[in-house]
């Protein structure tokens, strides 16, 4: 910054001022800059302190990084920015591409990637880091590991649907004396 101000005011005095240092302060600081880069950056020899070939060569570089902080600056501070992939059973991809779609709306800035899986395959891919999140079906029997953590979404209930010749009430009995189908049984 301070660097900037001098450049821009010709005068470490005129710097001081729009950087809160003294002028000793400011000479301080270009000389210790001057030493680090190894190069000369001003021209001391007039009145007016002038750039050097050096300082010359730096300047967009560090007007660079002064739009670059500009664009930090600028991002609100609950921006999503970045790379993110987001996993979810094949029954639950087209209700999150909906939400995907509202989410990079409010955030340009987030790239989202979408993967279907089975779930238990799906948090194999958290753990290991190769999913950043995923929408899943949880079990009962499904012990996560400790480096995972599971938060409902909602519940709803699972439906056993049976011939009218079936007169027992009972589902857990139903399953256990008729044969079912299962698509996979880690699903």
């Amino acid at each position: 910054r301070t660097f900037r101000a001098v450049a821009r005011t010709g005068s470490f005095a005129a710097a001081a001022g729009s950087v809160a240092l003294t002028q000793a302060a400011v000479s301080l600081q270009m000389r210790g800059l001057e030493q680090a880069l190894g190069r000369q950056l001003f021209d001391r020899s007039g009145r007016q302190i002038a750039l050097s070939r050096h300082g010359q060569e730096i300047w967009p570089k560090v007007e660079q990084i002064f739009d670059l902080l500009a664009e930090l600056e600028a991002t609100p501070a609950d921006s999503m920015v970045g790379p993110v992939t987001i996993g979810a059973m094949v029954s639950v991809i087209g209700a999150l591409s909906l939400v995907v779609a509202r989410l990079k709306a409010a955030h340009p800035q987030l790239d989202v990637r979408l993967l279907s899986s089975r779930s238990d395959e799906l948090a194999r891919m958290v753990e290991a880091g190769e999913v950043d999140i995923a929408a899943v079906v949880a079990r009962d029997d499904t012990t996560l590991p400790d480096t995972l953590k599971w938060t409902t979404l909602y519940t709803e209930p699972l439906m056993l649907v049976v011939s009218r010749a079936i007169s027992d009430n009972d589902p857990r009995r139903i399953l256990r004396s008729h044969p079912f189908l299962r698509f996979d049984r880690r699903v």
